[in-house]
């Protein structure tokens, strides 16, 4: 689910006035207000999974969710969990490490390393160390579905 339609949602819920953003956030592009509200939208869910269960959570989440889901969608998979199902049943560790933040502190751009069994299998830049994280995922999954594949025989 796109991060805009979470915060669309946390204001629906009126989580917007829960969420205590500094005067520089505000005066800024306001992308730092929609992460906030996203953030607290996830961090609603996981208080009802822990509190109540995966079922009261799954419900929440398809009843908040639900005005905004199409038939016809399809629900692209997140490489970072994708990753980590592909490698753990491969038998593999996968690790994310961030390498190095740079830059002002309102412009920090973020390297992200994502390892597996150790060894960098890809390697993201991003605004964010999610984001940094979600593009090393993606080259990482890519280089492990190779690495996986069954080798083809070359005929003489």
């Amino acid at each position: 689910m796109a991060g805009t339609t979470l915060s669309l949602v946390a204001r629906e819920l009126g989580l917007d006035s829960a969420v205590d953003i500094g005067n520089r956030e505000m005066r800024e592009t306001g992308r730092g207000i929609d992460s906030a509200l996203e953030n607290a939208f996830e961090a609603l869910v996981a208080a009802l999974y822990l509190d109540a269960g995966l079922e009261v959570a799954r419900q929440f989440v398809v009843a908040a969710l639900e005005p905004f889901i199409r038939p016809d969608m399809v629900v692209p998979e997140h490489p970072k969990s994708a990753l980590m199902e592909l490698a753990t049943a491969a038998g593999k560790r996968v690790t994310f490490d961030i390498v190095s933040a740079e830059g002002p502190p309102h412009e920090v751009v973020f390297t992200a390393h994502a390892l597996v069994d150790g060894k960098t299998l890809g390697t993201g830049v991003g605004r964010s160390k999610k984001q940094a994280e979600t593009i090393a995922a993606e080259q990482a999954l890519e280089a492990l579905k190779k690495a996986l594949a069954p080798k083809r025989r070359r005929r003489s």
